[in-house]
């Protein structure tokens, strides 16, 4: 049986503020809702309505990065029949619209993410080949991160890595919790392989751990220490931990360490 009762999903929370998509038939785009929590049903708002935007509904939500005071959202968005994602930027106390908008950060051949500056005033994403930077045939690949501040010109967006990225990237952006590092996870394609970057705000994107492992669950905990998990054919599995040092200042200076243990069985 077809769902039709109204749902939330997508939940972000920020100071004092829950944001959430919500699924509310007969509408066919969710909307971005915020409450002041979820005890409190009642103070929910909604902030945009791409039903309105676009009423036919070719209008999609691609992705949602708020920054961490909630006060500005950037949302992709396509429509059906171009499949290409803009970066379109609202408020989120007023739903009002800012003049920035940021084309071909998202495609359906390997996606697109997009991830604040700690202080709100810039936003990195994934830029795909404008028209005559490649040939035709790859201006749908070749993903690059790129920097834009708000406020400025599509034009001053400047070049932060990804030139030596392999042809079928798919970039993938997480932040921590006080929003001064940011994880680039590159994937090389389907194939299992993934590269992450970690910005150092004073060192840029030097490169963390190297491609080649099929390595999956990257956790950003605390105390700058970075966890994740090989995911091995053969029944055995790896935990590793990659440690920045505090005092260092190059985020050259990794400690890396590897756990291996056995892994149970599948029952036949």
């Amino acid at each position: 049986m077809r769902k039709t009762r109204p749902r939330n999903s997508g939940l972000v929370a920020r100071p004092g503020r829950l944001f959430a998509l919500k699924f509310q038939p007969p509408k066919q785009q969710r909307l971005l809702v915020v409450l002041a929590s979820a005890d409190d049903l009642a103070s929910e708002r909604v902030v945009l309505d791409p039903n309105e935007l676009e009423p036919r509904g070719r209008w999609r939500w691609i992705g949602l990065c708020l920054r961490r005071m909630g006060n500005c959202s950037p949302s992709a968005c396509r429509k059906a029949a171009a499949r290409k994602g803009t970066l379109h930027f609202y408020r989120t106390d007023t739903g009002e619209a800012l003049a920035d908008r940021i084309p071909r950060v998202q495609y359906p051949t390997g996606g697109g993410s997009a991830a604040w500056t700690p202080d709100g005033t810039g936003i990195f994403y994934t830029r795909y080949p404008h028209a005559g930077e490649k040939p035709e045939a790859d201006l749908n690949f070749f993903q690059q991160i790129y920097f834009h501040k708000l406020g400025t010109p599509l034009s001053a967006d400047e070049y932060s890595a990804g030139h030596d990225f392999p042809r079928i990237a798919e970039i993938d952006f997480e932040t921590s919790r006080d929003g001064r590092w940011v994880l680039a996870r590159v994937a090389n394609g389907d194939g299992g392989e993934f590269a992450h970057y970690l910005r150092d705000p004073r060192a840029g994107w030097p490169r963390g751990m190297a491609a080649g492992d099929a390595l999956r669950g990257w956790d950003q905990g605390r105390r700058r220490r970075l966890r994740w998990r090989d995911a091995l054919p053969a029944a055995r599995s790896r935990t590793r931990r990659a440690e920045k040092s505090c005092a260092s200042r190059s985020m050259a200076a990794w400690r890396c360490a590897t756990r291996r243990r056995s892994c149970p069985r599948a029952m036949a």
